[in-house]
């Protein structure tokens, strides 16, 4: 039986525990109400912080808004414990192996079939909301996906077997290679006016305002736009919005869609981390 202290998180952070619980010893913090304490963390054997980010500002986010200090639950974790982790966390990490104490590490975004779970989790999850807010069925309407990397693909191959219409754009010559080897219809960004007038529904992949002024001009006034990027996404909400277009914004989409399946990765991503530190 392993000890696994789970820090922060989201649902799927707390669906992660009800998991682990089955087969380990575990401790949550900012998770359940009872955790206002960090008692256990120092015996864990792993320590599992949220994805994609595991600090924000100066503290882990949680569900219960607790103030949760990095630099305190590094300062606690025993030597040669397994730490799966996303971004914010690697100088905290750094500060506690400079006092040598070492520690088996690894970044979600390191572990390719992390990435690829989520990216298709992430993907149901987007066309599923996407769905309910059309008024049509998805065959034969027009999408545009902006980007192909992980997520893009998934958004784009699942969008075909359902018979949508599917343009894919990207900034790299490479990504666009690859889409249309995949069978997509690509078009440049720099061509995306060209297609605007037939969108019907614009998924942006892109942390980057890759679509501007012009192209949210060019689209149907029904159009829906969803902001599936981190900062500085992909288009100018109020922008989009006093055109009256339809946007959102639809952060951690695993753990509102697919807490269950998201917790599943998180977990098998966490074996892997401890299979290969053995």
């Amino acid at each position: 039986m392993s000890s696994i202290a789970i820090i922060g998180g989201d649902e799927r952070a707390y669906r992660l525990a009800l998991l682990c619980e089955k087969t380990d010893s575990v401790v949550t913090l900012g998770l359940r109400d009872e955790d206002e304490q960090s008692g256990g963390i120092g015996e864990a054997n792993a320590l599992l912080f949220p994805y994609p980010f595991s600090v924000k500002g100066l503290t882990v986010p949680n569900l219960r808004g607790l103030n949760i200090d990095p630099a305190v639950i590094m300062a606690q974790a025993k030597s040669g414990a397994y730490i799966l982790y996303g971004d914010g966390l690697e100088p905290y990490i750094a500060a506690v192996e400079a006092l040598g104490k070492p520690l088996k590490r690894m970044r979600y975004r390191d572990d390719q079939l992390f990435l690829q779970d989520n990216a298709d989790i992430s993907a149901e999850g987007t066309i599923c909301y996407t769905m309910r807010q059309l008024d049509v069925g998805i065959a034969g309407v027009t999408v545009l996906v902006t980007g192909y990397g992980l997520f893009g693909r998934a958004l784009a191959q699942k969008l075909r077997c359902l018979d949508a219409n599917v343009v894919v754009t990207a900034r790299s010559e490479a990504a666009r290679l690859m889409a249309r080897e995949d069978g997509m219809c690509v078009v440049n960004i720099t061509e995306m006016i060209s297609v605007a007038g037939e969108i019907r529904v614009l998924l942006n992949t892109v942390p980057s305002q890759i679509i501007g002024e012009k192209v949210l001009q060019a689209l149907p006034a029904n159009a829906l736009l969803l902001e599936l990027a981190s900062a500085p996404f992909g288009f100018d909400r109020k922008t989009a919005e006093d055109m009256g277009l339809f946007t959102a914004y639809l952060p951690g989409i695993p753990a509102r869609y697919a807490p269950e399946s998201a917790a599943k990765a998180l977990r098998e991503a966490l074996n892997r981390l401890m299979r290969e530190g053995e």
